[in-house]
């Protein structure tokens, strides 16, 4: 199989990629829009001639909200994106075609609809009282990021350390998928990851595990830190490149990769004009030297946690296409955000907006203009 370094990872949010078009993705409160497991395969033909060689699926749990990260049950597919056979079938048709199956795992919060939760807060013995973190029972609890909707799970409580041990291992047994994305890695306590890594190991070597080391979203008001100081936090602000160098260092100790957000930074930089050709050449060198050698930085422009390229890019196509080619330049990994071959923008920025600013950048593709299309960074 390929070196990881040469993969060119499309990132698919699955309630939008194959939506309904007559739904509507910018509706106030977000709506579902219909994206299944089986509306992608029927897409792999256009992905795999961008020159994708993996796919990165947001999550696909049962949940309450289209976009996966609200989790009811960490054991079942949600049946508005499908079903565990057509996960298996997803899996072994990527595998057909010599692709990878990337998923995207969330492990720090779970909803407050999940039913252990709903046990926690309502059962002053509840056996689940200890899986999240009551400062005050029952009104006071810590969250992911000041969400009450989302409870912080205890993951210093060694039942709950088992649970997703065990439900890790349980999805690589059922849908043998070739790497996972962690979700908010910076939450769980590190102490956490080297069992939890090495769990999957055991079951496959050749994954690949990668994490989301984003200190923009981690203010300490929130008090969802462990792993993170709050003169850090301020530093991220300061000097960001480095700071976040430094907990990729750290967190690379067990992680195969990183979401490289010093890359992303430095390429939306010069993609808005605010950094030159050089400066960007130079810095991205001091980044890499500041980086073990043997590290997988995920290089990538976008997600569905930021502006799109485009847009920030102030909708210019050939600047885009630029960037794009500088990234096919790096010598990581690649993730590409389902949608940039079309030049997807947005009409406004998702932080210009009081609420649901996100749906800005988690639209539905324009398949029926499957024409001039962007060219795809393809890995060395």
């Amino acid at each position: 199989m390929r070196p990881w370094r040469e993969e060119t990872i499309y990132h698919i949010f699955i309630d939008r990629f194959s939506g309904r078009r007559e739904s509507n993705p910018l509706a106030v409160p977000a709506q579902w829009c219909g994206g299944t497991i089986n509306g992608i395969v029927q897409r792999l033909d256009h992905i795999q001639s961008l020159g994708a060689t993996s796919i990165l699926l947001t999550p696909f749990f049962t949940g309450t909200a289209y976009h996966g990260y609200h989790t009811t049950d960490f054991y079942s597919v949600d049946e508005r994106f499908g079903s565990l056979e057509d996960l298996r079938q997803f899996s072994a048709e990527l595998h057909r075609r010599n692709m990878r199956f990337c998923i995207d795992y969330v492990p720090n919060h779970c909803s407050n609809q999940h039913p252990y939760f709903v046990d926690a807060l309502n059962d002053p013995r509840s056996e689940y009282r200890e899986w999240f973190w009551f400062d005050k029972w029952p009104e006071k609890y810590k969250t992911f990021l000041g969400f009450s909707e989302l409870p912080k799970l205890n993951l210093t409580n060694p039942v709950v350390r088992t649970y997703f041990i065990d439900n890790a291992t349980w999805w690589l047994r059922q849908i043998d998928f070739d790497a996972m994305r962690i979700d908010h890695a910076v939450g769980p306590p590190m102490g956490f990851w080297p069992e939890f890594i090495s769990a999957l190991k055991a079951s496959k070597p050749s994954l690949a595990v990668f994490g989301e080391i984003w200190l923009y979203n981690c203010p300490s008001k929130y008090r969802d830190r462990v792993t993170v100081s709050g003169v850090d936090l301020l530093l991220a602000k300061l000097v960001p490149n480095r700071m976040h160098d430094k907990y990729f260092r750290t967190y690379l100790q067990h992680f195969d990769g990183v979401l490289d957000f010093t890359c992303n930074r430095l390429l939306r930089q010069y993609a808005a004009g605010k950094l030159g050709l050089g400066a960007l050449h130079k810095q991205l060198d001091a980044h890499y030297c500041r980086m073990p050698a043997d590290a997988l930085l995920f290089a990538f422009l976008d997600n569905h946690d930021m502006d799109r390229i485009m847009f920030v890019a102030g909708n210019d196509r050939t600047k885009v296409q630029e960037v794009l080619d500088l990234m096919a330049q790096l010598p990581q990994p690649k993730l590409v955000y389902y949608g940039t071959e079309f030049a997807m923008s947005q009409a406004a920025s998702m932080h210009d907006l009081s609420s649901h600013g996100d749906i800005q950048v988690r639209g539905i593709p324009p398949w029926e203009t499957e024409a001039n299309l962007l060219t795809l960074p393809k890995a060395h």
